[in-house]
């Protein structure tokens, strides 16, 4: 996304947009009406008021006081980070910090009762700095149950429209998670990014194994997605845009990747003699090989029926990311899928406090997944996810 910083705040020092938190947390939701407004109005108008930033001094973070909308719009439209014009504010404390934010009178997002409550935990005296504050004077009322979270904030296209390709869905039901996924170009949608961005890149590519184009494939509609394996500028960018790297089928790219000591073996039990005992993964760690024992064929699943369909050729279980996940990956750190399919990395990301991101070419598969994830969600929103 195109900014631009208004001259008269050209005399500010400046920070780069990925080099700033904001200290409020989860204080405020953004809906996805007051997100689209908001980058339609840095778009049109620039960027003419100055983010307010503390300096921890105890931790050496920068933490916005104030711009923190505008901060997220900009860190969601523009990964590689955008100079912004900041005032520093002094505060002796995170605390000191807090009361001062508090101060401050923002135009978008809404409290919500569960992000007041937890920022406010620690303040001393708050019940009596509340009162000198108008914005918050009904917030000690028992009654008041706070802001109702859309869940939604999308920098992609409008509702209702549709493309063949570069479709976005940006979910953000929990807004400690990002879940972002686009139908587009994988190559296209890792060169938007900087070097290192993902922490971990999970990726599941075409094994050129010609098995979607099979007719009788999971009952799926023969196509031709898995003719070739990907190119060397695929694996170039893959290993550019990310920290680490877990690659489904590694067997097949050997010629892209160096000697690992680390794989990821998955035991499917397939008993027909005519496939695999399961997949392998390559992986960029330096740690033992592991296993991943979850039969999985069929229509049989870890034991029993499956009770699920399959949306795609070579689905692969949510279990089996929650495994490779829980052992390698941290809450918060950003992943990588460049070959989203059914999305089922995407389902486990988000049960794990993960911010995904994740794009596919497939128009088709692409909505199906987004059914599949939004039904996910909110079955987990309310305590139905098992």
């Amino acid at each position: 996304m195109k900014i631009v910083i208004s001259e008269a705040l050209s005399n500010l020092p400046v920070i780069n947009s990925n080099d700033v938190k904001p200290l409020q947390g989860n204080l405020k939701d953004l809906s996805k009406k007051e997100y689209k407004k908001l980058k339609s109005s840095i778009q049109k108008k620039g960027f003419f008021v100055p983010l307010y930033v503390w300096f921890d001094e105890g931790t050496d973070n920068a933490y916005t006081l104030d711009g923190h909308q505008r901060l997220r719009v900009i860190q969601k439209e523009s990964p590689k980070g955008v100079n912004l014009p900041f005032v520093r504010i002094e505060a002796s404390n995170v605390n000191d910090a807090k009361e001062r934010l508090l101060l401050i009178d923002s135009k978008y997002g809404e409290v919500t009762k569960e992000g007041f409550d937890e920022f406010t935990a620690d303040l001393l005296d708050f019940e009596e700095f509340t009162k000198e504050l108008t914005t918050f004077d009904n917030m000690l009322d028992e009654s008041w149950t706070g802001a109702v979270s859309s869940g939604e904030v999308s920098s992609g296209s409008e509702e209702g429209q549709s493309s063949e390709i570069n479709q976005t869905s940006t979910l953000q039901p929990n807004p400690n998670v990002v879940s972002i996924a686009e139908c587009v170009d994988n190559i296209e949608f890792m060169k938007r990014y900087p070097d290192g961005f993902f922490d971990i890149a999970v990726v599941d590519p075409p094994y050129g194994i010609n098995i979607a184009a099979k007719p009788h494939r999971n009952n799926h509609k023969p196509k031709q997605w898995d003719k070739n394996i990907p190119t060397k500028e695929f694996f170039d960018e893959l290993f550019r845009v990310s920290k680490q790297q877990i690659i489904w089928g590694g067997n097949y790219f050997i010629e892209f990747l160096s000697n690992t000591q680390c794989f990821i073996f998955w035991y499917k039990h397939n008993p027909a003699p005519s496939f695999s005992d399961g997949e392998m993964a390559w992986t960029s760690f330096k740690r033992p090989a592991i296993c991943f024992d979850y039969e999985y064929y069929g229509n049989h699943e870890n034991g029993s029926v499956r009770k699920e369909k399959s949306i795609h050729p070579t689905q692969k279980p949510v279990e089996l990311y929650d495994f490779v996940f829980t052992r390698f990956a941290e809450p918060g750190f950003k992943i990588l899928d460049t070959h989203l399919g059914s999305g089922s990395s995407r389902i486990s990301s988000y049960k794990n406090g993960l911010d995904f991101y994740a794009c596919d070419n497939d128009m088709e598969i692409f909505e199906d997944q987004e059914k599949r994830f939004n039904a996910f969600v909110n079955s987990f929103k309310h305590g139905e996810e098992q």
